[in-house]
């Protein structure tokens, strides 16, 4: 199932029609892809998603013939996203046409259109413009013609159940539509029933932390979905990309540059999912530390500067005092990592470590069946925090 994509800007498009900034000025004199629309998709050559304000010109622009359309998918009802005055003109009063139009959307959509409808007399019901109308519930599938469409609740639109969608044709093929969205709720977890993660090595960090999220999030590793531990680190992204797996779990920046090369999209945190682990921390024998107590206060030290450094400055600063580290990472793709990090309070504020966090990482390692509970060690006989504290006074 191909997917061409008719637009990709946000609400207010670029250039915005308003907007006198040098961005929206130079797309302008640029003109040809630099010109944006709003958000929208075709899939399968059947399939639109979304329908908002550049509808008619996207059709036109793309050569794209609306009695080829089958049925229109509207995530949400916000106006860059559905734009109901294109559709009243499939009223016989405007349009010769017998073909009838599947529109599968949410309560609110559907409710937005049947107003435009009374409000502009076209009739009394939406069939005046020959629709097809289905409802969308999150979690509940769909079946229509040929393609399967799984709605997953998003993280946008509080008045409404914003949706995202999977769409799986009869080829096997799978696209997951997640446009205007945050992390998504912990219902959307459901959505890994029954499919494929790709997760990173077995018995590592990332991977037991994988699995325990899924657990605590009420998806059970090897029952409800399959956890891929077979592909190596460093093409874990190609595997994804290349058609493996349904999902798949990345490092910073990758993940974010996958994103914006429209092959992929964020849905979830893990780390934020899990809570606190002390994934990265240090350590020394006891005797280096009697012997070199100086150096090790000195090296804490020099970690709280930079938790305080980075807490005290943008995400825009952070990213170019780190870009020298990612030389094949661009500063404004750094910068979203790093404001993503910080959304999700990712970086502690102290070298400090809690004893919590330790006890949950024992945990993971516990579920993932690497470590017995009488194997737990006591925090104080492994944790020295007196020089984290001199450091954070």
């Amino acid at each position: 199932m191909n997917l061409l994509f008719l637009g990709s800007a946000a609400s207010e498009a670029i250039p915005a029609l308003w907007c006198e900034c040098p961005n929206c000025r130079k797309a302008a004199a640029l003109g040809g892809r630099n010109l944006r629309r709003r958000t929208s998709y075709l899939a399968g050559g059947s399939t639109l998603v979304d329908f908002g304000p550049d509808a008619n010109w996207q059709m036109k622009e793309f050569g794209i013939d609306p009695a080829k359309i089958e049925r229109l998918l509207v995530t949400h009802s916000h106006v860059d996203h559905f734009n109901p005055v294109e559709l009243l003109w499939r009223s016989e009063n405007f349009s010769v046409t017998g073909r009838r139009l599947g529109f599968l959307a949410n309560a609110a959509v559907i409710a937005e259109l049947d107003a435009r409808v009374r409000e502009c007399s076209m009739g009394r019901s939406l069939d005046a413009l020959r629709l097809d109308v289905r409802e969308l519930r999150p979690g509940v599938p769909v079946r229509d013609g040929e393609l399967e469409i799984l709605p997953v609740r998003a993280s946008h639109a509080p008045k409404e159940c914003a949706l995202n969608f999977l769409l799986s044709g009869r080829d096997e093929s799978r696209i997951l539509i997640a446009n205007d969205t945050g992390w998504w709720p912990e219902e959307s977890w459901e959505l890994l029933r029954g499919r494929t993660v790709i997760g990173g090595r077995a018995g590592g960090v990332p991977e037991m932390t994988l699995e325990y999220v899924m657990r605590q999030n009420g998806v059970v590793p090897g029952t409800d979905a399959t956890v891929d531990t077979t592909v190596q680190f460093n093409m874990m992204a190609g595997a994804f990309t290349g058609g493996n797996g349904d999902f798949v779990t990345l490092f910073e920046p990758t993940a974010t540059e996958v994103a914006q090369a429209g092959k992929g999209y964020i849905l979830a945190s893990i780390g934020q999912e899990s809570g606190e682990i002390p994934y990265t921390a240090y350590f020394a024998s006891q005797a280096y530390i009697n012997d070199h107590a100086d150096i090790v206060q000195r090296f804490t030290n020099a970690i709280a500067r930079a938790q305080k450094w980075i807490a005290e400055h943008d995400a825009a600063e952070t990213a170019e005092i780190i870009a020298p580290q990612f030389p094949d990472t661009s500063v404004p793709v750094l910068t979203q990592v790093v404001q993503r990090y910080k959304d999700i309070d990712a970086w502690n504020a102290t070298p400090v470590m809690a004893q919590s966090s330790l006890e949950r990482l024992e945990t993971v390692m516990e579920t993932a069946g690497v470590l017995e509970h009488a194997d737990w060690v006591d925090f104080d006989r492994l944790v020295d925090n007196s020089y984290a504290h001199n450091a954070a006074r």
